[in-house]
């Protein structure tokens, strides 16, 4: 749960809200820091942030950033390419002038875009949780797998999820095991076998991308 302080509450309740938005842009391994980029959101360009319980990936957005000076043309040698990190903030004015960014979790550049308008041209971005990497084509197992019975949950969770380079996870270590044997083939994706696991012992419940 993200805490604000009453001074944001209060910017947040009020019926006309200046709000802008800020992205942290990073390198597949999460670390290396490429560019801050800040914008004020208008009704020209205003992008949206989604949220669903109803499939593996829960979280994405998408928005366009004005891209006239061809900064942020899209290639696996720019700045904007596929499985680049995006930490993502709402930045909302507070009656001080200040603005206070409420942080909304780590993406995955998954479609960039070109397009243009009476203003210039324009990147549209988009962004999906680290679910992404565990479902759909890219979040297929590559070969039959098995998981033993006995094996405690969090640990399986992390061995696969590690198995396409994720190490950060938003849930505590627990005792539950995997309740019996089980086998998944090439086809299945891995958060088939999370379910699975999850489904069969008690309901646990996991997200396996970090906030």
């Amino acid at each position: 749960m993200i805490q604000v302080d009453d001074t944001v509450l209060y910017a947040l309740k009020s019926p006309i809200k200046q709000v802008s938005v800020k992205l942290e842009l990073y390198e597949k391994d999460e670390t290396t820091f490429i560019k801050e980029i800040t914008k004020d959101v208008t009704q020209e360009s205003i992008g949206q942030i989604s949220s669903s319980l109803d499939r593996p990936i829960r979280r994405s957005f998408s928005f366009a950033l004005n891209n006239i000076s061809n900064e942020f043309d899209w290639g696996s040698d720019k700045k904007i390419w596929f499985n680049k990190r995006v930490k993502l903030f709402i930045g909302i004015k507070l009656k001080n002038g200040e603005i206070s960014y409420i942080p909304q979790g780590v993406f995955i550049l998954t479609s960039p875009s070109t397009s243009h308008n009476f203003d210039g041209k324009l990147t549209e971005v988009e962004g999906k949780d680290k679910a992404y990497l565990m479902s759909g084509n890219i979040g297929r197992f590559n070969y039959e797998t098995t998981i033993s019975q006995g094996g405690k949950i969090t640990d399986v969770i992390k061995t696969i999820a590690g198995d396409v380079g994720e190490t950060k996870f938003n849930f505590d270590s627990v005792s539950d095991t995997v309740p019996y044997e089980m086998t998944f083939d090439a086809n299945s994706e891995r958060w088939e076998a999370f379910l699975n696991m999850a489904i069969n012992q008690n309901g646990f419940m996991l997200e396996v991308y970090e906030n």
